[in-house]
């Protein structure tokens, strides 16, 4: 067994340019990355990256792009660079990464035709490079194809975050993908709208549907797979939404007076659970996105912290996320159903905050957290368990905090890959001990747990994130 935690289909779509150009008929996996964050961004900055999400398995990062002449800039830098970086592989490498251009119509202008001949331009700018993210088949029926030189037919990917409203001058999507047709730029439409799910699915231009907000759960629920299912049945692919969490803590004064305080409830093993939804058969969808790779406002980023911050660097530092991308690596493998090279090896991730949600900190000018009842007061645990040692006896030892409440020890199913389960936390020093037949065999020490207010200058609901791991003879 793969999976345990004690706590009708779309047409498929097959990814050109995937695996050397070959034509694949698997699971993609995107990650959305913020454009906004990248002013400094240097072309060793853009291979770092690129080289991190490549070995996490990820197939293609969505650049959101925002209105400022400089992320345009970052956009063509990046595909330059990731195209280069293609080619210099050379036409064999695996896998070729990919790029496409997620709109952030919440702040691009989208009222003119001016408006959507500027974003036409640019996509059709970039959009004919090669490592531009493509489809090789679409379901849509009244589809126009670009043939390509060995006959292969494509569709080059946009998305959105938001922007259902826009006009463009009258015509709204409906004339904005007419003009990209008028110039020989054939669109696979994957827009993130906040409209009711419905109004979504009568719209004809749309090739595939997104649920940005069904990575979280909203209310002060356990993630569930509620809001997927109107989008799972219908005959379009679907992409779903994956996060590990969402803190953001902006105040109304200074220069990052966004009046944004809020989380969305991801303790109890948020990230981990909303994969095991989608890696189970009933729901498999044709791909995901990863939200994000560093969006360090949201405190949702897996990738490496760099860049040029905005305005989080008070919930981000001491929050390094590497472990996440550890885990991700993982399961982005059983997602594409390819086999795991460290399949002997014994990991653990712990993932909790480092105060209780109900401390109150008085000298915190941006105030609690909207939605901090919701959190819960525990440590998140995952283990991976050798495949090779299923005759042996696990069990791991967990202390959350000084007192014996909040310790606890767990005999781990040897017939069970991977294992999830809470702890609750108090007040004091977080460790384990992992035992194989009764000896030790991986221990650590994660973050502490403060409790005094004093010692804290203001609300951190960002997750501090730890992974071990041993090699099993």
């Amino acid at each position: 067994m793969f999976w345990k935690t004690s706590s009708q289909k779309s047409a498929k779509v097959g990814f050109e340019g995937h695996d050397g150009g070959r034509k694949r008929q698997d699971k993609l996996v995107t990650a959305h990355f913020m454009l906004g964050n990248t002013y400094p961004y240097t072309e060793a900055d853009w291979q770092e990256n690129f080289q991190a999400a490549e070995e996490t398995g990820i197939d293609a990062f969505a650049l959101n792009l925002g209105p400022e002449d400089w992320q345009t800039e970052q956009a063509r830098s990046a595909y330059r660079i990731c195209a280069a970086r293609q080619q210099e592989h050379g036409a064999d490498s695996d896998p070729a990464f990919k790029l496409f251009l997620s709109l952030d119509m919440n702040v691009l202008p989208s009222d003119t035709r001016d408006d959507m001949d500027k974003l036409v331009q640019l996509v059709d700018e970039l959009g004919n490079m090669d490592c531009q993210l493509t489809v090789s088949r679409a379901h849509a029926s009244d589809a126009i194809w670009v043939e390509d030189e060995d006959g292969s037919t494509r569709k080059i990917v946009l998305s959105t975050f938001g922007g259902g409203q826009a006009s463009f001058g009258g015509d709204g999507w409906q004339g904005f993908l007419q003009e990209c047709k008028q110039r020989g730029l054939n669109i696979y439409f994957i827009p993130a709208f906040f409209l009711p799910p419905q109004t979504i699915l009568d719209m004809p231009f749309v090739d595939a549907t997104f649920d940005w907000n069904s990575g979280w759960p909203e209310g002060n629920d356990t993630i569930s797979t509620e809001s997927d299912q109107v989008f799972l049945h219908d005959d379009r692919p679907y992409m779903a939404a994956i996060s590990p969490g969402f803190f953001t803590h902006y105040g109304t004064t200074g220069p990052w007076a966004w009046n944004k305080n809020w989380i969305y409830r991801s303790d109890d093993n948020l990230y981990a659970s909303r994969w095991q939804q989608i890696l189970d058969p009933s729901f498999d969808p044709d791909f995901v996105q990863i939200i994000s790779w560093n969006d360090y406002g949201e405190s949702h980023y897996i990738g490496p912290i760099m860049g040029a911050q905005p305005g989080s660097e008070a919930w981000t530092r001491n929050r390094d996320h590497t472990a996440w991308r550890i885990l991700t690596k993982y399961l982005v493998r059983k997602f594409k159903g390819i086999s795991d090279p460290d399949s002997e090896n014994l990991e653990v991730w712990l993932t909790y905050r480092t105060h209780p949600k109900d401390l109150v900190i008085a000298g915190d000018p941006v105030g609690r957290p909207e939605r901090a009842d919701f959190a819960q007061d525990v440590v998140s645990v995952a283990i991976l368990l050798p495949e090779k040692h299923s005759k042996s006896s696990w069990s791991i030892k967990i202390e959350a905090g000084k007192d014996d409440q909040f310790e606890r020890k767990v005999r781990l199913d040897r017939t069970v890959q991977l294992q999830t389960f809470l702890v609750p936390f108090g007040p004091g020093d977080v460790s384990f001990k992992v035992k194989q037949d009764r000896k030790t065999v991986l221990e650590g020490k994660g973050a502490r747990i403060e409790n005094d207010a004093r010692r804290i200058l203001s609300y951190n609901f960002n997750a501090w994130t730890g992974h071990w791991t041993s090699q099993i003879r």
